[in-house]
């Protein structure tokens, strides 16, 4: 039989190892937490922290996936929108075919219509470029009264 010597060693040696561990552990909670990163903490702040950190982390997927169910439930808005209108006009082609009607104008450009300075030198380019600015005090005549109606 072992004896209480060797059964104390060996237990001795085995809380030792399950210390060891469960500080190691608590070292990774440290490197994986950032509110723990800066400083020392006790186990119980680590703890603590840890659980928060979870807890945060848990609301932010739950926040992606309601953003992700959103966007998933637009993206089927949109396509069927888009096959409401190929739908509509594969009947408007067919009906112009049937009356012998011309084809329908392009539709509308997508670009943007603002303008740029690009549009801006284009147009101030195209101007007149004769200067007669001392005509412009003296055309009276030309400025128009606003009613009052409209005021």
């Amino acid at each position: 039989a072992p004896s209480i010597n060797h059964r104390r060693t060996s237990h001795k040696l085995s809380e030792q190892r399950r210390r060891k561990i469960l500080n190691s552990r608590f070292e990774d909670l440290r490197d994986i937490v950032p509110a723990c990163r800066d400083s020392t903490h006790t186990k119980q702040t680590i703890l603590d922290k840890a659980l928060q950190y979870i807890d945060q982390i848990m609301r932010s997927i739950k926040s992606q996936e309601k953003t992700i169910s959103e966007l998933s439930g637009e993206r089927t808005r949109q396509m069927e929108i888009q096959r409401e209108h190929q739908m509509w006009r594969a009947k408007m082609e067919y009906m112009r075919k049937s009356y012998g009607l011309h084809p329908p104008p392009p539709p509308p450009a997508t670009v943007s219509t603002s303008p740029t300075i690009h549009h801006f030198n284009v147009m101030t380019s195209q101007m007149p470029t004769h200067h007669h600015h001392h005509h412009l005090h003296h055309d009276h005549h030309l400025q128009r009264k606003i009613p009052t109606e409209a005021i």
